[in-house]
C-alpha cells in the first residue's frame, strides 16, 4: 500500500511506494529533502547531526530546528555539483517545476542541504534583471552613505584642527576616533539592512528600498558576532593560517542567520557550523566566483560593478536559503 504524507516545508500531500520507508525523497513542490516515515501517522525524522565533525565545537543540533545532514552529493562529490540529493534517492521525482515568489519568513523548520554557487550565481542574475532598479538603488544608497560619512569626517577633521591649532590635539584624537566609531556604526546598520534586502529579494518577496534602514534591532547582537568571527578569524590565521581559512569557511553565515532567523549570537554561530557541513568548499567557490565578478565589475569603468555587487549579494542570499533548506525564487523553464 503507497504511503501518503504531508511535506514538512510545503503541506503538499506526497504518496511514495510502499518500499519506500526510511529512504530520502524530494518534494517536487518545494524542493525540500526528508526522509520518508514508515506509516502516514509517523513524523519524518530528521538525521542527527555529528557535532565531533565540527572541531569549534559550535556546530551541534539547535533545539527545534532539526537538521538532516544528508550530504551524500553535497560539495563537488557524488556528481551532483551543490545541487539537491541525487534523483535515484527520491521515488516520486517529477520534472522540474519553477518555484513562485516566496511570501515566508525565515521561522520555518531549518534542514541541512548542499548549496550551488555557480546556479545561485546564475538565479542571482535573473533576479537582478527582475529588481534591476531596487538593487542599483542600494548600491548607490550604499556608496552614497560611506562617501558622506568619509567627506563628513575629513570636514570634521578640518575644523577641528583651525579650531584647536594644533593637529596632534588630543581634543582632535578623541573626535577623530568618536566620528570613526559612528561611522562604521552607519555602515554597519545599513549592512545589516542590506542582507534583509538580499534575502527578502532571493525569496521573490516584494521589497521596498527602505528595508536598507531597518537594521536597528539588531545592531549590538550583530557587534557581537564580528568581533567573535574576527578574533576567531585572526586567532586561526595565527596558526599557520589553514585554521583561519577553515573558520572562516564555516562560520562567515553566521551574519545571514543572526539576521534572518533573529537568533542570538552564539546561536547563529552553532547554526553557521552546523549548516557548513558539506559546504565549505562550496562557500569558497562562492567567495572565488563574487570576486572576480566585482574585479570585472570594476574593470568596466567601475560602472559594471552596479550590476556585479548586486549579483554577488544575492548568489550569497540564494545560497543561504538553499543551505538551510528554505525555498527560493526560480526562474520559470524556458517555454513556460
Amino acid at each position: 500500500m503507497p504511503i501518503e504524507f504531508p511535506c514538512d516545508g510545503c503541506q503538499q500531500k506526497l504518496r511514495v511506494p510502499d518500499n519506500s520507508a526510511g529512504k530520502q525523497a524530494k518534494c517536487p513542490n518545494c524542493a525540500r529533502i526528508q526522509t520518508i516515515p514508515a506509516s502516514q501517522t509517523e513524523e519524518p525524522a530528521p538525521a542527527a547531526t555529528d557535532p565531533s565533525n565540527d572541531p569549534f565545537g559550535f556546530g551541534g543540533p539547535t533545539g527545534g530546528q532539526p537538521a538532516g545532514d544528508n550530504l551524500g552529493a553535497g560539495g563537488f562529490g557524488g556528481g551532483n555539483f551543490g545541487g539537491a540529493a541525487a534523483s535515484h534517492q527520491n521515488p516520486y521525482a517529477s520534472p522540474a517545476a519553477a518555484s513562485q515568489p516566496m511570501g515566508t519568513g525565515g521561522s520555518g523548520t531549518l534542514s541541512v542541504q548542499p548549496m550551488d554557487p555557480i546556479g545561485a550565481v546564475s538565479i542571482g542574475w535573473e533576479l537582478f534583471k527582475r529588481n534591476a532598479g531596487l538593487l542599483i538603488g542600494s548600491v548607490l544608497v550604499i556608496v552614497g552613505v560611506s562617501g558622506g560619512l568619509m567627506l563628513a569626517t575629513m570636514a570634521l577633521t578640518v575644523a577641528m584642527v583651525d579650531v584647536t591649532g594644533d593637529p596632534n590635539s588630543p581634543v582632535n584624537s578623541v573626535v577623530n576616533i568618536a566620528t570613526s566609531l559612528i561611522s562604521q556604526l552607519i555602515q554597519l546598520w545599513i549592512g545589516i539592512g542590506a542582507i534583509r534586502l538580499g534575502i527578502a529579494v532571493a525569496r521573490g518577496q516584494a521589497v521596498e528600498l527602505g528595508m536598507l534602514f531597518s537594521g536597528g534591532p539588531f545592531v549590538l547582537r550583530y557587534i557581537g558576532v564580528s568581533i567573535l568571527f574576527t578574533l576567531g578569524m585572526y586567532l586561526g590565521l595565527l596558526l599557520l593560517i589553514v585554521p583561519g581559512i577553515y573558520f572562516s569557511l564555516t562560520y562567515c553565515w553566521c551574519f545571514y542567520f543572526l539576521v534572518d532567523r533573529d537568533c542570538g549570537v552564539m546561536e547563529a554561530f552553532r547554526l553557521s557550523g552546523q549548516h557548513a557541513k558539506g559546504n565549505r568548499l562550496n562557500t569558497f567557490v562562492l567567495g572565488i566566483v563574487s570576486s572576480v565578478l566585482n574585479i570585472l565589475g570594476f574593470l568596466m569603468c567601475i560602472a559594471g560593478a552596479l550590476v556585479t555587487i548586486p549579483v554577488g549579494m544575492l548568489a550569497m542570499s540564494i545560497c543561504y536559503l538553499m543551505m538551510t533548506g528554505q525555498r527560493y525564487w526560480q526562474p520559470h523553464p524556458s517555454g513556460q
